[in-house]
């Protein structure tokens, strides 16, 4: 009887640590015009992710384009500086590039970045309805650029690799195994 509890105190230690709950990252296309006056219009664009298991950011690479020509990047941002819940409906990231310390922030109308599959970026023409009317908006590389529409459109899905959680018949292949050397151990044992 006490090999048997050891054996089912291996099994334990050994399949829990298995089961492990992998993250899901997702990669968005970002589409972004500025407004605020400045002609020719500005754009940006680029890619971010996100683990919509957790509900954080990962990584970005955002060019600003002077009139939406993608020739002439001002900037091209790829550090996250976090991500920042508005209290009421609003996710707020910001991105910043190692020549300034001036970021830009994106605001998602969303309580939630957990599961999320993409949408419209809060703007100068549909800001965010969280009562306080935030919207999206650079500090470089003009005064004051603000997004006038944007949105993050999924383009990739990362699906874990299947040897990260082992399928069902593994776990039942080794228990059973398991169970049939503690058979023999405990007929052993016996005699």
């Amino acid at each position: 009887m006490r090999c048997l509890r050891f054996v089912v105190a291996a099994l334990v230690l050994v399949v829990c640590p298995l089961v492990a709950h992998a993250d899901f990252v997702d990669t968005f296309a970002v589409n972004i015009t500025t407004g605020s006056g400045f002609l020719p219009t500005d754009t940006a664009g680029g890619t971010v992710s996100l683990n919509v298991t957790t509900g954080t950011w990962v990584s970005a690479d955002v060019s600003y384009y002077l009139g939406g020509n993608p020739a002439d990047v001002v900037a091209t941002f790829t550090m996250l500086d976090g991500y920042y819940p508005h209290p009421d409906f609003t996710y707020t990231f910001f991105l910043s590039d190692q020549s300034s310390t001036e970021p830009f922030s994106l605001a998602l109308p969303v309580s939630s970045l957990v599961g999320y599959t993409g949408g419209s970026i809060c703007s100068m023409t549909a800001p965010c309805n969280d009562g306080v009317n935030y919207m999206s908006g650079f500090a470089f590389p003009k005064t004051d650029p603000y997004v006038e529409s944007g949105s993050l459109t999924l383009i990739s899905s990362v699906d874990p690799p299947s040897a990260v959680t082992p399928e069902p018949s593994t776990f039942a292949l080794f228990g059973t195994g398991l169970l049939s050397l503690a058979g023999a151990m405990r007929r052993r044992l016996g005699r």
